[in-house]
């Protein structure tokens, strides 16, 4: 069961899914697992399962730490974490009675964790290698953002951010812009236009660092009819 915390000082909490735990979706999946991913945006809900997951930024802090002793009082035995929170304070994840937290990207950590380790640390190298998020967990449907009045759904194509020194973000050590090739992101592109969306917004902290790459993606989005939006540095 992963969980994502409900996050009431947001205007719109259910504009978008969390690509995060989607994509931690697909990872578990690929492992044999099954699993249940729950939104408190829509309320809380229990649902009995062997591992627990859920996902801690800061701002989430204390409604995760809530849902922790929540589901621990209803019975959970293994509840993990991961995220930007548990990336840059494993150790205080710990404290608050985590059993066990992904440091870093949880395509490498999640195995690790489900080997037994408390601490499980990793960055993929290649992020081709990530699975697509699993938009098949949630119905995306009951999200609610429209681009110039055409329901939207949201992507990254890389991970990381060029800027990478504001102080209000996550500033990982070992984590560095890495990019998806243009042929993984068309094939989520395809995957989305599969769901019935013709919009999309690129939620990259900035889209348009990549000229090579990124013209084959924007014509790739011409050609499926999409209306798209993404964030750009007007210098660029």
């Amino acid at each position: 069961m992963l969980i994502v915390p409900p996050r009431p000082y947001l205007l719109n909490q259910k504009a978008f899914p969390n690509l995060g735990i989607l994509t931690i979706s697909s990872v578990f999946k690929q492992l044999g697992r099954e699993v249940e991913v729950i939104d408190f945006a829509d309320g809380w809900r229990f649902i009995e399962a062997d591992l627990y997951g859920i996902y801690v930024s800061t701002p989430d802090v204390k409604v995760s730490v809530s849902i922790l002793k929540w589901i621990k009082a209803k019975g959970a035995k293994k509840v993990i974490c991961g995220g930007p929170h548990a990336t840059l304070r494993p150790k205080e994840c710990l404290e608050f009675g985590f059993d066990a937290v992904c440091v870093g990207d949880g395509e490498v950590t999640v195995p690790k964790v489900l080997n037994g380790e408390k601490v499980a640390v990793g960055w993929l190298k290649n992020v081709d290698e990530a699975p697509h998020p699993d938009r098949t967990c949630l119905d995306l449907k009951t999200y609610d953002f429209q681009i110039a009045g055409v329901q939207a759904t949201s992507m990254m194509t890389c991970y990381g951010c060029i800027w990478h020194r504001c102080a209000f973000c996550c500033r990982p050590p070992h984590d560095v812009l890495r990019f998806h090739s243009a042929e993984w992101v068309i094939q989520d592109l395809n995957g989305i236009a599969d769901l019935g969306f013709e919009g999309v917004m690129i939620y990259d902290d900035e889209f348009f660092t990549y000229p090579q790459r990124d013209m084959k993606i924007i014509n790739a989005l011409g050609e499926m009819g999409f209306t798209w939006r993404a964030f750009g540095h007007s210098r660029f």
